[in-house]
């Protein structure tokens, strides 16, 4: 739970910063396969709504909603995620899912504050 407490911290510091654009093909590639590996199965991932905001520390969030299938094979829907890239190149990646209430609560503290905020850029994963 330390470390789920921390990324909201970090998180929501990032928020509060005014965004600067810039990003690369291999950071929305790391920020993508962040995001895949926490899936039941990864193959099936569909992307929409992707942006992303690079914060004045570095720091470059990736905000989007991502569907895949559950263990029945079937698709569960489209929920938010959020990935981010530190500066030191660390990725980390968390969904919005009843299963998953700590990674909802970090995705929707933060989703307003940076994820709709003015000057987020559209990226296709």
């Amino acid at each position: 739970m330390t470390n789920q407490m921390n990324a909201v911290a970090i998180i929501i510091t990032l928020a509060i910063a005014s965004p600067v654009a810039a990003q690369t093909p291999s950071m929305s590639a790391q920020a993508k396969a962040a995001v895949v590996e926490s899936l039941r199965d990864p193959d099936s991932a569909r992307f929409r709504s992707v942006r992303y905001s690079r914060r004045p520390n570095g720091q470059t969030i990736y905000c989007g909603e991502v569907n895949a299938r559950n263990a029945m094979g079937g698709y569960t829907g489209y929920v938010r995620f959020i990935s981010s890239i530190a500066p030191n190149g660390t990725v980390t990646a968390e969904i919005a899912s009843e299963r998953n209430v700590a990674g909802s609560m970090i995705v929707n503290s933060v989703w307003g504050q940076v994820c709709d905020a003015p000057g987020v850029t559209p990226v296709t994963f």
